[in-house]
């Protein structure tokens, strides 16, 4: 008996394979149609088993298991200092302190993570690197949460779900042999 496909790939097969026989509102460029072919045929053939082109993996320079949810996790981590300083709770220093210490990790560790996230380019994307769309979206959607009433988050709502993500790095990528706990 075959293993079935993640839920959320067959919702999405579903969703580009409605918008492709969709008649109303504008059509599709021959470029977008063709598009959306591709990558309707690349998620069935990985229901067969078989890795089309268009999701090949790419060779990262980070050598660990997961570089993608490291490199997320560590966006995580310079998303909730700012959100500790976005919020009033901290200056930039002090919450750089405590995120590193909730992720198990240096202030010159971060440093370095949020250097190297601000210096890669972004492909995807037409509204810049991926940090500053995401710190741009933060801010954004806590302003639209506020003008719905919410409270914003606590100061310790922060920090538990930064301790939450550096317990989950830490697993993904434990310190190293040298110590240096990269």
């Amino acid at each position: 008996m075959p293993n079935k496909p993640p839920a959320i790939r067959t919702q999405l097969l579903d969703l580009l394979e409605r918008w492709l026989e969709a008649d109303e509102g504008e059509p599709l460029s021959p470029e977008a149609r063709t598009l959306f072919e591709i990558t309707v045929r690349g998620l069935r053939d990985l229901d067969h088993g078989e890795i089309p082109e268009i999701f090949e993996l790419i060779k990262s320079k980070r050598r660990v298991s997961r570089p993608a949810e490291v490199r997320r996790l560590e966006l995580w981590a310079l998303r909730h200092e700012a959100a500790l300083v976005r919020n009033k709770y901290m200056n930039k220093t002090k919450a750089r302190r405590e995120i590193a210490a909730a992720y198990g990790k240096s202030v010159e560790l971060l440093k370095t993570w949020d250097n190297d996230l601000k210096s890669e380019p972004t492909k995807t994307s037409d509204f810049g690197n991926e940090l500053v769309t995401s710190l741009s979206d933060d801010a954004w959607f806590e302003k639209a949460q506020l003008k719905m009433g919410r409270a914003k988050p606590s100061e310790e709502q922060i920090l538990e779900l930064a301790r939450q993500h550096g317990k989950r790095r830490q697993k993904l990528r434990p310190k190293s042999k040298k110590g240096h706990g990269l």
